[in-house]
This record gives structure tokens, C-alpha cells and sequence, in this order.
């Protein structure tokens, strides 16, 4: 589940590239299974770097899928501005991050005095914890709504000054891994992005960056 961008100086052929790059990993991954789509990305990225075939090409991953969470109900979560550009869709099964990206953190202190800005609470800016999804409901195939397998340790706040988003993120390596080219973030846009996150069972050996730098939360 990656998205390699391929960075150049021209805006506009990055934007094209990045799509471009997006829809054929989409189509091989529902071509080829998730497992197997990994292993032929892995495998032909590392030939490929140790071939030198990108000396003038840089490479960034972006492994996470955001979405907004617009609504909470139980363990029901309905979201918006789904971005799956890593190529994973909030499948059935999937852990994903329910994180509070912004909370009400002022409350009442926006008067015209030396209160003004003052902070009484971070309520629950910050919180997260990890999930199971047992149910989505797609429409033309993007996710609107989510179940999860257990209820929530944390309360969410949703509203004009506070935000909450979900993320996925992949398992890497088997157990161990060895990154094959940067790991970044989507630039947080005000409703999702901002975090870079995945899980590994074994050794993790960092033979790049891993950098959410101007990526997060403004």
C-alpha cells in the first residue's frame, strides 16, 4: 500500500505524475491481491534503486489513508474527503487511527481582554487509539460510513473549532523491514493528513527518512 511521488520542478507534472503513479498501484493491487501487490512493489523498487535506475529521480512514500470523521454514533463513524492515495480503502478487517486533530481548546476566552487566547483545557486535543473496521458503507466504492469492533476509549469532539480524522496504516515486512525509499505524510488540509504512521513486527532498519516536516497540524 504505497504511493511513490515523483518529484521534479515542475508543479504540474508532479500533479500529473503522483495521479498517474496512483491509479496504475490502484489497478495492480486489485489485479494482483493486496499480499502479492506488496511483494511485486517491494521487490521492483529495490531492484530499481540498486540498479540506479532513479539517480535523477527522488522518491517519497506516502503509506497512510485519510478520511474525516463528520459524525460519531456509538461505534459508527461517518466520514468525508476519504483520500485512499496509498491504495488502501478502509476495507473490512483493516486497523486504522481515530485521532482528535483540533479540539475547542479556548472555549469561552475570545473576549476583548487580557484572557484573551487563555487555555483552560486541551480537552481531548491529541487522543487516538487504534481500531478494527467490521463494516463499511461504500457509495461508488468510497467509504461514507464505518463501523468499528469495539466501543471508544476516548471522547471525540466534532464541531467549528475541533476535528477528528481516521488513518490507516499498513504492517511492513515480515517481520522485519528495511525501508526502500522516504516515508512522508499528506499535508495536513485542514481536515486530514498531518501524521505518517505504520506498524512492524520485527526489526525496523531506517535505511531513509521518515518525515511529516510542514506536513502537520497548522
Amino acid at each position: 500500500m504505497r504511493k511513490f511521488y515523483l518529484l521534479g520542478n515542475s508543479k504540474t507534472i508532479n500533479r500529473f505524475s503522483n495521479e498517474l503513479i496512483k491509479r496504475l498501484l490502484i489497478g495492480l493491487r486489485s489485479v494482483f491481491g493486496l499480499g502479492t501487490f506488496r511483494f511485486l512493489l517491494t521487490s521492483i523498487l529495490s531492484f530499481l534503486l540498486l540498479s540506479g535506475a532513479f539517480v535523477s529521480i527522488s522518491f517519497a512514500q506516502v503509506v497512510n489513508s485519510y478520511a474525516e470523521v463528520t459524525g460519531i454514533a456509538g461505534t459508527t463513524i461517518s466520514i468525508a474527503n476519504v483520500d485512499i492515495s496509498s491504495g488502501d480503502n478502509f476495507d473490512v478487517g483493516d486497523e486504522i487511527i481515530i485521532m482528535q486533530m483540533q479540539d475547542d481548546v479556548i472555549g469561552a476566552n475570545t473576549g476583548n481582554d487580557a484572557t484573551f487566547g487563555n487555555l483552560g483545557s486541551i480537552q481531548s486535543a491529541g487522543l487516538y487509539e487504534i481500531v478494527t473496521i467490521q463494516s463499511r458503507i461504500p457509495i461508488a466504492g468510497t467509504p461514507t460510513r464505518i463501523t468499528v469492533s469495539t466501543s471508544f476509549t476516548n471522547t471525540y469532539n466534532i464541531g467549528a473549532n475541533s476535528s477528528v480524522q481516521i488513518i490507516t496504516f499498513p504492517t511492513l515486512g515480515s517481520p522485519d523491514y528495511t525501508t526502500v525509499a522516504d516515508i512522508s505524510a499528506k499535508n495536513w488540509d485542514g481536515s486530514t493528513g498531518g501524521i505518517v504512521c505504520f506498524k512492524v513486527a520485527g526489526v525496523l532498519t531506517l535505511a531513509n527518512n521518515i518525515s511529516a516536516d510542514n506536513a502537520g497540524f497548522r
